[in-house]
């Protein structure tokens, strides 16, 4: 189990990434742990659960987002291929 220095910074490793500008989603892709994933994309409903603008390193558009119990988020995201980029 990772430990984080503050209880904020686990509560968001518990949540999903997610960015409103598509090049910082990119940028996110350089980072080790990320190297190789795809970006997706998806319009996102109150009824999918709580999302709060979180800034990191790779970006002021960075969000977490977390999911209510019932939601199935996983239905709503949809590829996005490299050359809409």
């Amino acid at each position: 189990m990772k430990r984080f220095p503050t209880n904020s910074k686990e509560c968001q490793a518990c949540g999903l990434s997610c960015f409103t500008d598509l090049k910082e989603a990119e940028l996110a892709k350089k980072f080790p742990n990320l190297k190789g994933m795809d970006v997706y994309e998806a319009k996102l409903f109150p009824n999918i659960g709580k999302i709060k603008s979180t800034p990191a390193s790779s970006g002021n558009s960075h969000h977490t987002l977390w999911p209510y119990q019932q939601a199935k988020p996983w239905k709503e995201f949809r590829p996005i291929s490299d050359q809409s980029l």
